[in-house]
């Protein structure tokens, strides 16, 4: 978000400082949650292209007492995955990529399943002839 927050301030008022946003995120299939801060800026070099980093902690007992604004409402939550590719969300406003790799996953499984089912009905009716 901080890229995009940078960067609609540096089209539409010619921003060039630092801009810093804080979000708690979870990721898919995950019980873990972590507290995130972003900075972004300019380029140095290249002042029309933004860059920014993020430090993300894990939002654990010590990390709440430390940091006393973690749940404030200002800062989002949002489900989250490692990359796009590996995502399963579907409705993510977020993706940049299809998930091919999640989408690669789902295909193997169906294949699987299917050779099961024609291994099974093969046994029920001694048609098995198959060297394993």
């Amino acid at each position: 978000q901080v890229l995009k927050d940078m960067e609609y301030k540096r089209t539409t008022e010619n921003f060039t400082g630092h801009i810093v946003g804080a979000q708690t995120s979870k990721y898919e299939n995950s019980d873990n949650d972590y507290f995130i801060i972003s900075i972004a800026r300019p380029k140095v070099r290249t002042p029309n292209v933004n860059c920014s980093v993020s430090i993300g902690f894990t939002l654990n007992k010590e990390l709440k007492k430390a940091v006393q604004f973690w749940d404030d409402p200002k800062v989002p939550y949002k489900i989250v995955n490692e990359t796009c590719e590996r995502c399963p969300i579907a409705d993510c406003s977020e993706r940049k990529a299809p998930p091919t790799i999640v989408n690669k996953e789902l295909q193997n499984e169906n294949v699987e399943e299917a050779l099961k089912i024609v291994i099974k009905r093969a046994k029920e009716n001694n048609n098995l002839e198959l060297a394993l």
